[in-house]
């Protein structure tokens, strides 16, 4: 349809114009007439807007708003809205009568609406039927207890009018008076919608069964209108009759009749507050019974029409017609031509959904206590009605008021099942299953048989696949849904009331009780809730108990899968266990106690799987606690799967030790058989489960296991042996512990010796034949019961303890000792590391106490190192000893990558090795095969490297072979200490060479030795490749020490067999003699000094250069122990001796020689000295008159003239301090002309000897010495020395201190002789020793001798220089001597230049002999007159200034300055080739040129200070008064003299540089003039203040200097204030610049040299 916007609401306002209200008329309306027109409109709201989302209205409007979907408003939506707002905001006039049914039904008029409500409606035409005299709408109500509804403010009368009864036929008009009388619709159109809405409702019809109200007739009013069937609320004996119709319909079998009765109900009868309760009570009773008659007409339906095929009543079949429109609650059609019982439940489920659960829910609605109460009292009415005729259910012999109660209390329950799966319950099942529960508080548990209802009610397995049907019924059709049951919780419920009050917790436990013999499974949490409110409310042993028995019984009907169930049984211990043990103490109620804990154990031995029939055997269930329980097979036909792993409730059994340790027999028995039953008994767990709860459980299961013990039961004495080897094999940490508190020290001795006495029981049982654990290594495990009885012979303090435990072992059978032998042994191969070394260790203690009795065999011992030794080499992989198999296919092993070792591992063998070894010094004899593994064994121990027992030679015997060792590990030190005893021990042994190895390896005759010297190789490596050997225990090393004096003295090394091992013992005695210098005890020291004096004796054919290393070190010894101030000390007075014994049987055997050929300290020759004092003689010596020190020198010196020349120098230094510090007088005649000897055989020795690897230094200075203290025979030494000085100044660098020390001792000696023969020794020069040293100064001056520079300066410090302090007044030659010689050093100045070579090399020498000229011009002036005369190059005007400039005087700087003129010459000749472009090209020109112009530059800062230094000493002051500037005037002279020819070079290399040719030298001229005009700036030179010529120079510079920084750094510097330094500084710093220009030049003239000699080449 399509209409304008215009024309519908044109069309809208023409029809319903008469409901047009504004908001003024509104409050003049009542609270009917607004609900009338607000529902009217809001109707037609509802089909304009389903219309047009529908399409099939559309309306046509120009608005942009319409575009988007939204239709214009217009007065349908105005008023919809204001009356819907006004009806909520506001309270219009609502009549009496329609008020008392708002508040009889608890109806809000702002949330209802007339049209929409049925019972308003119903409401509304039960009124209007009514006579017109009625008082304000009510009726009369004659008595409550009929089905007749309760008027409102009726007061009942006697009349008997027919007034009081509604008409059946009344006229329209009847209708309408009623309508404005009763519920004030004063508006006609408000009462004629209304009326039309009840007409269509068809709550009322027209006589003429005509379809409209309202056919437009003349007189509508006249109408005739008619009620067909009555009203609930109607007063009227026809009501009667319509209760008793729809109680024939329910109760028929067919679904058409009563579906009939449910319209009645729901039309008719809807539940309203005005209905009596009777009548809501009778309504419901009917309703409930035809829903709990399904399954009986089920029943019925099967056996009377489907099993005869014939058509179900009221069930339509698939050819019947339907209904139509069908409905959602329409009753199913079959679903094949045959009809079934499941399309009969389907029908009834329909129906009931359609009709049943609505009308009860709205009954529920009206009051859900009422409603609760009410269906419980019906369901008893119901159910007590039954016949009771169940034997089995009522069980026989009972009382009949109990077999009522018990039948009553299940029917009752199987209703409010039934109508819970119904969904009919609501809300409610809460209150009817407590109701119920109440009711079922009078029922016996004990006796009570199980209620099968409980079970129904209880199982959540309610999907298809786990119920049963017949074939005939269909699972997909039944009346009980699913969820119903599913959402209700009655554990829940019992759960609540369990936590309001204690009273109602303890009838909660009844009621567990009753569920479990019901066959109910309670969950684990509902019993853990139950356990909390307990421990909340304080429960109680007699409550405990049952829950105990509700845990008993749930388990004994179900245990698999239960698992958790464990935990309840351990939560309820924990709160009641201290009480159960008071009451254990105090002998208390012991019964419920035991009772307690047996059913406890019970329970928890079920859920591990024990045989229940095994438990009842065991007494662990008692028939009458089972008895009456339902079937296990009936209840569950399908099993749960079983729980893995099962883990036992570690509190639970800490509870159970809890109880064990009060000391009760029969807990201790039950306990046993527990643990016995879950150990060996328990199907479900598994051998490993086991080991996991004894790991778990280990210290209380111990702690039981103890008590046990102390147990004198029969029926455990099997039961506890058993269980303590499968404790121990598992897990024997915890009763270590336990044993080790029991012997703990602070303990008490009565209880230890009880622990004895347990122990010796255990002891006992090792012969029992249930002393054995199947398909276990059980032996190893139980040896703590043996080590810790048997510890008690020596380690306890008491002496009651000890006698006991003596007393015991001596009752002991053999069997016995062979039990604990065997459990040893396996121990010791099959335990971990930790238990074998424990075991090792106590086997050593108990050796003593037994000696006869053989605890471990030597095959076991080697085993267990073999295997250690294997671990250590592959690792403890499980793949180790696989590791050869994997390796012949090419697989690798992992455990070959195993370097770690473990500690323990090695302790054990140490120990092991320690017990064999004092096994073997005891005379325990043993083969020579096992000889070698325990050598070997031992030296794997030590940490060597490589050790392999391998073949000897061609033979086919074997020895042991080791490689490296670094450190001895801690643990092998027992070792170390039982090595000494065995290389102590007498005991013989015929040993081979072959065992040995070395050279003799393929001799196989035996030597008779002792037993210890098959180790000697080895301990002697040990001593000598051990790291820190200092770093060891002393205890530790003082063995080692005394084993090694033990192997010196007792072990023959000359025999075949340790002949081999000499060199190994001398390399043992270095290592030992190590050790004196370290701050060690002084034992330990002596003992060195004893082993290495012991060598010395003992063995002197091998001893090599030992014995100066011995001497070495004893001499460090004693000077750290400052032996002169200690003179006392014990260490020092055996070091003394032997030293003194050693030189003395040494002293001619170079011994001395070897030790001066390195560096030794002044120290060493103050002990020597020290030692060797005057009197002490050498052994053998040939010159009995000489002493040791004489004997030490001749031997020296003898060997050094025939010895080598690479340590000559060492051993002359050496030697020089010898003679200087220890022996410098008392020599003999003989022994001066022997050192004379030497020295000239020296001399022609060291003739041919290059320059830098001698230095004749030290002979000169013994001589010296020698001839200074043994004046009275030094003629010849002296003859001696002057060949020696010739010989050494012309090729060796001689020091001045020993040209001066022999200057000083020769003057010395020839002025005393002069003095003693009477001439004048201070005028005539009387030393001959010093004329030749002037001699060949002369010479080397002349250039007829070349001498080096080094000598050359020596020479003339010492012949010129001032003399030393201690010869101050003494001249070594005159001072006119030194003049002539300054003279010809300045000839040698004036002619460097023809010596191309050394002497212009050494700028050294130079200085020197400058300084001399200048010392000899102080003197004699004249000298320097000739400096005009000769030319002379720069760099000897530069020389001659620096010798000049350090001097004291001024004397010499005016003479130099005289000569300023002559210098200008030659500083002008030596630039004029660079004042050209071109002067300088090729590189010999380069080097030429960049030599002369530093020399120059060189001079003129020379020059500036040469006028500084004659300025600073002359007077500054005129003697007119005026200030006199000499510096400055002569400043000025040498810069315009010496800076223009400079200019012109630089400016020469500028030219070159802008055109082009960039020289290197151009780069130093420019780094010579900024450091020029710097060192002008830094000195303060009054040419710094004219700064013109500097920066226009710099300027200048700058724009050809590739590098501007250092020309920009030096203008910076220029404009920075100049620094205060002395003249030395900038003297020193010329001279610096001048000696690294001589070494450049040097070193350039040897690489033209090389150059030149390649070419040649």
């Amino acid at each position: 349809m399509t209409i304008s916007w215009a024309s519908l609401r044109r069309s809208f306002a023409t029809h319903y114009r008469e409901l047009f209200l504004t908001e003024a008329d509104l409050p003049h309306r009542t609270y009917e007439e607004l609900s009338v027109f607000s529902t009217v409109l809001w109707t037609q709201l509802q089909i304009l807007a389903n219309g047009l989302a529908l399409g099939s209205i559309v309306v046509e409007q120009d608005s942009p708003a319409f575009e988007d979907g939204h239709l214009d408003e217009f007065e349908l939506h105005y008023l919809v809205n204001l009356y819907d707002a006004y009806l909520q905001s506001r309270n219009p006039t609502i009549s009496i009568a329609l008020s008392d049914h708002f508040a009889d039904n608890r109806i809000s008029a702002s949330n209802t609406h007339v049209f929409f409500n049925w019972n308003v409606l119903s409401f509304i035409t039960s009124i209007i039927k009514m006579p017109a005299t009625a008082p304000s709408g009510s009726a009369e109500l004659p008595s409550t207890d009929l089905l007749t509804p309760a008027q409102p403010g009726f007061v009942p009368t006697s009349s008997s009018d027919d007034n009081e009864y509604p008409y059946e036929v009344v006229t329209l008009a009847h209708l309408r008076d009623q309508l404005g009388d009763q519920f004030n619709l004063h508006s006609e159109a408000a009462a004629r919608y209304l009326l039309l809405h009840l007409f269509h409702l068809g709550f009322f019809q027209r006589i003429d069964a005509q379809s409209r109200l309202f056919d437009g007739g003349p007189h509508p009013e006249r109408t005739q209108c008619s009620f067909p069937i009555p009203l609930g609320l109607e007063v009227s004996v026809e009501v009667e009759t319509l209760v008793s119709a729809i109680e024939a319909c329910m109760s028929d079998i067919d679904l058409s009749v009563n579906e009939a009765g449910l319209l009645l109900l729901v039309r008719k009868f809807w539940p309203d507050g005005m209905l009596t309760d009777y009548a809501l009570r009778r309504l419901s009773k009917c309703l409930l019974g035809w829903i709990l008659s399904e399954e009986d007409d089920l029943a019925t339906m099967l056996r009377d029409y489907v099993a005869r095929g014939l058509n179900l009543p009221g069930v339509r079949s698939g050819t019947d017609a339907q209904p139509w429109p069908s409905s959602t609650y329409s009753r199913l059609t079959a679903a094949s031509s045959a009809n079934n019982g499941g399309d009969y439940v389907a029908g009834r489920r329909a129906l009931a959904n359609r009709y049943a659960t609505r009308w009860l829910l709205a009954l529920h609605d009206q009051g859900v206590d009422q409603y609760a109460t009410t269906v419980f009292d019906l369901l008893v009415e119901l159910a007590q009605d039954l016949p009771v005729a169940d034997e089995y259910l009522l069980g026989k012999g009972r009382d009949p008021i109990e077999k009522r109660d018990i039948v009553v209390a299940e029917r009752l329950l199987h209703c409010i099942v039934k109508l819970n799966q119904a969904s009919v319950v609501f809300t409610s099942f809460d209150d009817l299953f407590q109701m119920w529960l109440a009711r079922a508080s009078s029922l016996d548990i004990d006796s009570q048989l199980p209620l099968t209802s409980l079970s129904r009610l209880f199982n959540k397995e309610l999907d298809s696949s786990s119920q049963r049907f017949s074939t005939v019924v269909d699972p997909r059709l039944t009346m009980t849904e699913n969820p119903s049951l599913l959402n209700v919780n009655p554990m829940r419920v019992i759960i609540d009331i369990a936590t309001r009050s204690k009273d109602g917790y303890d009838r909660t436990l009844h009621w567990l009780c009753l569920f479990v013999r019901s066959g109910i499974e309670i969950s684990t949490p509902t019993f853990i809730q139950l356990v909390s409110l307990g421990n909340r409310f304080g429960v109680s042993l007699d409550q405990s108990s049952l829950v105990i028995r509700a845990v008993l019984w749930s388990c004994w009907l179900k245990s698999m899968g239960r698992q958790e169930m464990q935990g309840v049984v351990a939560a309820i211990h924990s709160s009641i266990g201290g009480e159960l043990v008071r009451c254990i103490q105090s002998r208390e109620k012991t019964a419920e106690v035991l009772q307690v804990i047996r059913q406890s154990l019970a329970a928890c031995l079920l859920l591990f799987g024990c045989d229940r029939t095994f438990l009842q055997s065991a007494g662990l269930v008692e028939e009458n606690e089972i008895h009456g329980l339902p079937s296990r097979r009936k209840l569950h036909a399908r099993n749960n799967t079983i729980t893995d792993p099962i883990i036992v409730n570690a509190s639970l059994i800490d509870t159970l030790r809890r109880y064990v340790e009060t000391g009760m027999d029969e807990i201790s028995c039950l306990v046993a058989k527990f643990f016995d039953a879950f150990v060996h008994h328990a199907p479900f767990v598994e051998p490993y489960e086991v080991d996991n709860f004894i790991l778990r459980n280990g210290p209380s299961l111990c702690t039981c296991m103890w008590q046990f013990y102390a147990v004198q039961a029969p029926e455990i004495s099997t039961i506890r042996t058993r269980l303590l080897l499968r404790f121990l094999v598992v897990d024997s940490q915890p009763f270590q512990a336990l044993l080790e508190s029991l012997f703990a020290e602070d303990g008490n001795w009565q209880g230890r010796l009880e622990a004895v006495v347990r122990l010796f029981r255990m002891v006992e049982d090792t012969t029992s034949p249930s002393f054995d654990v199947e398909d276990r290594q059980w032996r190893s495990s139980v040896i703590d019961i043996f080590r810790y009885f048997f510890s008690a012979l020596w380690d306890d303090e008491r002496e009651e303890i000890r006698l006991a435990a003596d007393t015991w072992v001596q009752t002991l059978l053999p069997a016995h000792f062979d039990a604990i032998t065997l459990c040893w042994n396996e121990a010791l191969v099959k335990s971990p590391i930790a238990d074998r070394m424990k075991l090792v260790s106590f086997l050593n203690q108990l050796r003593p106490h037994f000696p006869h009795w053989r605890l471990l065999s030597w095959d076991v011992i080697l085993e267990a190192l073999l295997e250690g030794e294997f671990i250590q080499r592959n690792g403890d992989d499980e793949d180790g000893p696989m590791s050869a198999h994997l390796s012949m296919y090419g697989l690798p092993s992992s455990s070959r990558n195993t370097l770690r070792v473990d500690p323990d591992l090695q302790c054990l063998q140490h120990s092991l090795l320690s017990l064999a070894l004092r096994m073997l010094a005891d005379g325990i004899t043993v083969d020579l095969g096992g000889l070698l593994k325990l050598k070997d064994h031992l030296a794997r121990a030590l940490g060597f490297s490589e050790v392999a027992i391998v073949t000897s030679g061609t033979s086919n015997a074997f020895y042991v072979r080791f490689g490296s060792l670094s450190m001895v590990p801690e643990v092998t030190y027992p070792c170390l200490s039982e090595l000494m005893v065995l290389l102590d021990s007498a005991v013989p042994y015929d040993l081979p060479p072959s065992a040995m190895g070395g050279r003799f390896v393929d001799e196989e005759t035996a030597s008779t030795l002792l037993v210890g010297s098959a180790f000697v190789d080895l301990f002697l490596e040990t001593f000598i490749q051990c790291d820190d050997l200092q770093s060891l225990p002393p205890v530790t090393l003082k063995n080692l020490l005394k084993s090694l004096l033990i192997v010196i003295y007792k072990h023959d090394f000359d025999c075949r067999v340790l002949k081999p091992f000499q060199g190994q013992l001398r390399r043992a005695v270095k290592r030992a003699q190590e050790l004196l210098l370290i701050d060690l005890s002084y034992d330990i020291r002596q003992l060195v000094l004893t082993c290495c004096h012991a060598f010395i004796k003992r063995w002197p054919m091998f001893t090599g250069n030992f014995v100066c290393e011995a001497i070495e070190s004893a001499i460090s010894l004693m000077e750290k122990l400052r032996y002169l101030q200690n003179t006392d000390d014990i260490l020092l007075d055996q070091t003394r001796s032997f030293l003194r014994t050693t030189l003395g049987i040494y002293a001619f055997s170079g011994v001395f020689y070897l030790m001066f050929k390195r560096t030794r300290s002044h120290e060493f020759f103050t002990v020597i000295k020290h030692i060797a004092a005057a009197n002490v003689k050498a052994e053998h010596n040939p010159h009995p008159l000489e002493s040791l020190r004489d004997s030490l020198l001749r031997d020296t010196l003898t060997r050094i003239v025939e010895g080598d020349d690479e340590s000559l120098q060492t051993v002359l230094d050496n030697v020089n301090t010898y003679i200087e510090t220890v022996h410098h007088t008392d020599y003999t005649p003989s022994l001066m002309q022997f050192v004379g000897l030497c020295l000239a055989s020296l001399t022609r020795k060291t003739a041919d000897m290059h320059v830098a690897r001698f230095d004749p230094s030290p002979l000169l200075l013994l001589s010296c010495t020698l001839i200074q203290h043994n004046k009275a025979h030094s003629r010849d030494l002296l003859l001696y020395l002057e060949t020696l000085l010739r010989s050494s100044l012309i090729r060796f660098n001689v020091s001045v201190q020993s040209l001066r020390r022999v200057l000083y001792v020769t003057t010395t000696l020839y002025r005393k002789a002069a003095k003693a023969a009477g001439t004048n020794a201070e005028n005539i020069l009387v030393n001959p020793i010093a004329s030749v040293m002037l001699e060949i100064m002369k010479d080397s001056l002349y250039l007829k001798a070349r001498i080096t520079p080094a000598t050359q300066i020596a020479l003339i410090e010492a012949l010129t220089g001032p003399p030393e302090q201690a010869s101050a007044r003494m001249t070594f030659i005159p001072l006119q001597t030194q003049v002539r010689l300054a003279d010809d050093g300045l000839y040698f100045l004036y002619h460097e230049g023809a010596a191309e070579g050394m002497i212009q090399a050494d700028f050294g020498a130079s200085q020197a002999i400058a300084k001399m000229v200048m010392q000899g011009a102080e003197v004699q002036p004249a000298l320097l007159g000739s400096l005009g005369k000769n030319s002379m190059t720069v760099r000897v005007w530069n020389i001659l200034l620096i010798g000049a400039l350090p001097r004291t005087s001024t004397m010499t700087a005016t003479l130099l300055f005289q000569h300023f003129p002559f210098f200008t010459l030659a500083y002008s000749t030596s630039l004029s080739p660079y004042g050209t472009p071109s002067g300088s090209d090729g590189p010999d020109a380069q080097d030429r040129a960049h030599a002369d112009i530093s020399y120059a530059y060189a001079s003129i800062k020379l020059w500036l200070l040469l006028a500084r230094k004659i300025a600073g000493e002359q007077s500054s002051v005129a003697p007119s008064g005026a200030l006199q500037d000499n510096e400055g005037a002569a400043a000025k002279m040498i810069w315009n003299e010496l800076w223009p020819p400079f200019e012109n070079v630089v400016n020469a290399f500028e030219a070159d540089v802008r055109a082009g040719k960039n020289l290197p030298l151009a780069a130093s001229i420019w780094t010579s003039v900024a450091d020029l005009f710097v060192f002008l700036r830094q000195s303060r030179s009054i040419i710094a203040l004219d700064t013109v010529i500097p920066s226009r120079v710099l300027y200048r510079l700058k724009d050809v200097v590739r590098s501007e920084t250092k020309i920009a750094r030096v203008l910076r510097a220029l404009k920075d204030p100049p620094l205060t330094e002395s003249l030395d500084y900038f003297v020193n710093q010329v001279v610096t610049e001048l000696a690294a220009e001589e070494k450049l030049q040097f070193a350039k003239r040897q690489i033209n040299i090389d150059r030149g000699r390649r070419v040649v080449s």
